[in-house]
């Protein structure tokens, strides 16, 4: 005969009820009568394992019922399947400033109906804590074109210059014409005086339509 050296955690499935009849009758009767004897509370660091043995009585009522089993199985594996994306998101700024007040929105709901940290529920969607009460204090200005702030964001164009570049890109009589020809055109008559880089994306957002260039088809040897 040897003496066995049970897992700890066979110790936790045993006390809280969570091992098959098979598996307690090959447990000798000496051992299972010191397991049950045993107490959480009367061992060093019971209050760094408080939250997960309570959990345990969740997860024994998952693994009785087929169908919470089979439905958990399911959210995990199609987590693991968005976490990828959700990672590919977080380093597209663009996309994320896109979505910023969804992403806002969600992280607020898992804090308040599964009682999530803000830290955790930031590192599922793969932003920062910072973004995140960055994002939330964000004040959004309906006058600019890219809803910036005019306080926090002293160094956009003004409205007057704002509407000027939007009378230009939609006028009837610009269609067709390149960005640059526009650019070129405001600056000659006093229009406006910004950069090309700076006249560009404001034109792109107010509603440039970039022409049409009709290519000639090649012709055969």
């Amino acid at each position: 005969m040897y003496k066995r050296n049970y897992h700890p955690l066979i110790i936790l499935l045993y006390v809280s009820g969570m091992l098959d009849v098979n598996q307690i009758a090959q447990i000798p009767k000496t051992t299972k009568y010191n397991w049950n004897q045993f107490q959480h509370e009367n061992y060093y660091g019971d209050d760094w394992t408080k939250n997960y043995i309570h959990q345990f009585e969740d997860i024994k009522s998952v693994f009785t019922s087929a169908f919470l089993y089979k439905s958990l199985r399911f959210l995990v594996e199609t987590r693991k399947g968005y976490l990828h994306m959700l990672q590919e998101f977080s380093h597209n700024k663009q996309l994320l400033k896109l979505h910023a007040d969804k992403i806002i929105t969600s992280i607020e709901k898992m804090k308040s109906l599964a009682k999530v940290n803000v830290k955790t529920a930031c590192k599922y969607y793969g932003v920062s804590k910072d973004w995140y009460y960055r994002e939330k204090v964000k004040n959004v200005c309906n006058i600019s074109p890219f809803q910036k702030c005019y306080r926090q964001h002293p160094n956009q164009l003004t409205v007057k210059e704002i509407s000027i570049i939007e009378n230009l890109v939609t006028d009837a009589n610009n269609f067709g014409k390149t960005k640059v020809t526009l650019d070129y055109h405001a600056m000659r008559n006093g229009l406006i005086f910004c950069s090309k880089s700076t006249f560009n994306k404001y034109a792109s957002a107010l509603g440039y339509i970039k022409p049409k260039r009709f290519r000639y088809p090649k012709k055969k040897d």
